[in-house]
């Protein structure tokens, strides 16, 4: 779901989920986190983070499974630390 291209100083992050307007899973989200940390301690610096396709990201994909399943509160509160995870990471870039 996540594409990393390096080009010298510029390392570029792709979101890549199309279908869904570049919606990022609740799944994905810790992922998201560690690139963007990762980025943090390469030789690369400038992070540019763009969306396949004509959309950059829609944000958090509420369909599928994420709605229908029963999620206990213990559940939705870990998905949102995974959120807050990557942005955090993202503002918290030292580069």
């Amino acid at each position: 779901m996540f594409t990393i291209k390096d080009e010298g100083p510029v390392r570029w992050l792709t979101i890549d989920n199309q279908a869904r307007r570049n919606a990022i899973p609740f799944d994905q989200w810790s992922v998201l986190a560690d690139r963007i940390e990762e980025f943090d301690t390469s030789e690369q610096r400038v992070l540019v983070l763009v969306g396949a396709g004509e959309d950059f990201c829609s944000g958090a994909d509420l369909g599928g499974e994420a709605m229908t399943e029963q999620a206990t509160g213990a559940t939705r509160y870990a998905r949102m630390l995974d959120v807050g995870r990557a942005t955090r990471a993202l503002h918290a870039l030292a580069k």
